[in-house]
């Protein structure tokens, strides 16, 4: 089986756009959790804390999914660079070229910014982590905040 280094970076740059949409979604979930004890009825105030804790039930789920999406994609890329030994040195070689190119069209624009546009960089490996064990998610779905 012939691996597609250019997917494997499109892959790896969708986990890390999820991981910043999921991180913007905690802040507003949390933003939002303390506004049911403003409402003067304790039906709209149940109400909106229901709402409160059907996303945050999401927000896990969804972290869940994407550890699981993205350890199973490592795990993939673990086993094709042990039957290849000169594809880890290629996605290595790829990462610092999409890198490149982005820092690159980076300066061409004017530096950094939030909302470029432009995607940001693909992590390159961690010398400490070499085979991407991902750490398991920092909840427990029993102890959700709001819950």
């Amino acid at each position: 089986m012939e691996v597609d280094l250019e997917e494997i970076l499109r892959a790896s740059q969708t986990f890390s756009d999820l991981g910043a949409t999921y991180a913007s979604a905690v802040g507003t979930v949390s933003g939002v959790s303390s506004i049911s004890g403003g409402f003067e009825t304790g039906e709209v105030s149940g109400a909106w804390s229901s709402m409160v804790n059907t996303l945050w039930g999401y927000l896990a789920d969804s972290q869940d999914n994407l550890y699981d999406s993205s350890g199973a994609m490592i795990n993939y890329i673990n086993a094709m660079c042990a039957k290849d030994s000169s594809l880890a040195t290629d996605l290595l070689d790829e990462v610092k070229d999409y890198n490149e190119q982005l820092e690159n069209t980076r300066d061409e624009n004017g530096g950094e910014d939030e909302d470029d546009g432009i995607p940001d960089p693909l992590p390159e490996p961690d010398p400490d982590n070499p085979d991407g064990v991902l750490p398991p998610p920092d909840h427990d779905p029993a102890e959700r905040p709001g819950g």
